[in-house]
């Protein structure tokens, strides 16, 4: 059986994979029930719980997520995750997932009684835990949501995708997923004989038996703890569907606010601390791994050169300053993306910029010159170094 596939051979039957066995009239009404369950589920549930996996999965995820974003082919009652769908040259090259953010949580009970809930509520786990509910079995899942981790990218497009082996068949990507821990409980239902038992309800009505565990992720009495170490397991995915078509050519965005020289200091201060939460938010895209995120997020028009040309010299050079700064970081992530002689190209203009700005303000100290002879010796290929080894 494939990673992760979690469809018995019936389900798989009776949703559309492999040629099913001679059956009589009982069991193909069965089989179209269950190709209606898995149908809704799909159509309802992109939140799906994982927690019939076993520990090779969970582990073989957790890998996976650590260097890319997880995509999947999800199909109601079976999802497989597709382990070799990725660059192997270039890690995050479809997003990566940020560290967890941490929440206090709590934990939470779901109660499942019957085949309709358990596909409503757990549609991963039906071929796994259906035999049990349909043979009068409940179950009840515990869990508890320590924290989340999402992906940088909020959508993947299907023209990306098909450039990547090992891609075939996915159809939703992991925009995020729970951490945590679980507990699945099972109590067998007996019909009651008359009079009343103890743990009864009278004549006519049923017993269940003790609760006993049916699987775990995790330990969930450690989540209360400081450390949660043991309450860190993937418990529930949050899932996307990859998107038809090509990313959008151009997403360069203006910042009205930003056109033309600024009138006042306040201005000025006010321009240079939305150029900061620009680098802000592509430096957590690279932190993440996510190199091309970090580029859109840069993709946006800031104004330079209308800043450069302000009468004040002070703030000229500190706009030539901040571009040069705002070109290196785009330089580094350029060089993440794989695209070293783009991004060192653009670190001799980083380079250059902030000697100019540096001229204006200490003039006569040769900072241009000085800027192009680091230039000529290689010193934008050495910034870059870490990214690209050492190739000039």
């Amino acid at each position: 059986m494939p990673l992760f596939a979690v469809a018995s051979f019936a389900i798989a039957a009776a949703c559309g994979g492999g040629a099913a066995p001679l059956v009589g009239k009982d069991q193909l009404a069965k089989q179209a029930n269950i190709r209606a369950s898995c149908d809704a589920a799909e159509r309802g549930h992109d939140d799906p719980f994982t927690v019939e996996w076993d520990a090779t999965d969970v582990a073989s995820f957790e890998a996976h997520a650590q260097r890319d974003t997880v995509l999947v082919s999800y199909h109601g009652c079976d999802l497989q995750v597709l382990a070799s769908c990725a660059d192997p040259k270039l890690p995050g090259s479809l997003g990566a997932y940020g560290a967890p953010a941490f929440t206090s949580g709590g934990e939470r009970s779901l109660d499942i009684q019957n085949e309709g809930e358990l596909y409503t509520s757990l549609p991963l786990g039906a071929a796994k835990l259906g035999a049990r509910v349909s043979g009068g079995e409940s179950l009840r899942l515990r869990y508890f949501v320590s924290g989340v981790a999402t992906t940088s990218r909020s959508a993947i497009y299907r023209d990306d995708v098909a450039k990547l082996s090992g891609c075939s068949g996915a159809t939703h990507f992991v925009a995020g997923y729970n951490i945590g821990a679980f507990v699945i409980e099972t109590m067998q239902k007996r019909a009651a004989s008359g009079g009343v038992e103890a743990a009864g309800v009278g004549a006519g009505g049923s017993t269940a038996s003790s609760e006993k565990g049916l699987g775990a992720g995790g330990r969930i009495d450690t989540c209360g703890s400081a450390a949660k170490e043991q309450c860190r397991v993937p418990i529930r995915l949050h899932l996307r569907k990859i998107s038809d078509g090509s990313a959008p050519a151009s997403t360069t965005t203006v910042d009205p606010a930003s056109q033309g020289a600024p009138s006042s200091l306040e201005e000025f201060a006010a321009w240079a601390n939305r150029i900061e939460i620009v680098k802000g938010e592509a430096r957590k895209k690279l932190a993440a791994g996510d190199a091309k995120a970090c580029l859109v997020s840069l993709d946006v028009d800031l104004g330079f050169k209308a800043h450069e040309g302000v009468r004040l010299q002070t703030q000229a050079s500190m706009a030539m300053i901040y571009e040069g700064q705002f070109l290196q970081l785009k330089a580094e992530c350029q060089a993440r993306a794989g695209d070293c002689t783009t991004a060192t190209a653009t670190m001799k203009d980083a380079i250059r910029l902030d000697a100019m700005g540096n001229d204006i303000q200490m003039p006569g100290r040769g900072f241009k010159e000085d800027a192009e002879k680091q230039i000529a010796a290689g010193a934008a290929a050495d910034r870059l170094k870490s990214a690209c080894g050492a190739k000039k």
